[in-house]
């Protein structure tokens, strides 16, 4: 499916990813973006801002 949207020129996004294994995997693909518990896990509106605001901002980063 990465290969597929790649040919078109998409982004690839993951979503649900919770453990490890699924991250490395999602890298062997070349997928793009990738989100879920595993990487940052549900949080309060103010802690959003927080985890948004923050120098540096560990959110840009590739997975």
């Amino acid at each position: 499916m990465v290969a597929l949207a790649h040919a078109f020129h998409a982004k690839v996004a993951a979503a649900g990813v919770e453990n490890r294994a699924q991250l490395d995997a999602l890298r062997a693909c070349d997928c793009d973006l990738a989100q879920g518990f595993f990487l940052t896990p549900p949080m309060t509106a103010d802690n959003c801002t927080t985890f948004l605001n923050q120098d540096p901002p560990t959110h840009t980063r590739p997975f």
